[in-house]
């Protein structure tokens, strides 16, 4: 049986760090990237079942990761869950409009991580994750519980 795969994407190697630390008793398999680009690298190569992003990070930052995860069919499917230590309301609004599934502040705590992370991957087992609909929906698609009965 394979195990569950979780790519963290960040440029700080401490938080990297922390992120494996709490995974990785857990039974998951964790691998790194740190920016944006390296991490739709990283995704096309080898899919991960779930991505955990900063936002702030060089060359691409996790807003602009994330939407091109999300908008690209063969990765659209996979839970974004940003994990960042912005935490006004505007910017949790900006990561969920650019497809993010959920949201963690910084510093992580391991009860916090391990309920979010289990419920993407729960969800991605169903297809129900909201930035995924909500990419569906903004590319001009009829939202599954608006489709017209036959």
């Amino acid at each position: 049986m394979a195990t569950t795969s979780i790519l963290v994407v960040d440029d700080r190697e401490p938080d990297r760090k922390l992120l494996e630390a709490i995974l990785t008793p857990l039974g998951y398999t964790v691998t790194f990237a740190a920016n944006g680009e390296e991490a739709l690298h990283a995704v096309r190569t080898n899919p991960p079942h779930l991505v955990l992003m900063d936002i702030q990070m060089p060359i691409m930052d996790g807003y602009a990761a994330c939407r091109a995860l999300k908008e690209d069919l063969t990765t659209s499917s996979i839970p974004v869950i940003m994990v960042t230590s912005h935490d006004n309301p505007d910017e949790i609004r900006k990561a969920l409009h650019h497809g993010a599934d959920d949201y963690i502040i910084k510093p992580t705590n391991q009860n916090e991580v391990t309920k979010k992370v289990q419920w993407a991957l729960d969800r991605a087992k169903t297809g129900k994750l909201p930035g995924r609909f909500y990419f569906k929906f903004r590319r001009g698609s009829t939202p599954p519980s608006a489709s017209p009965s036959s």
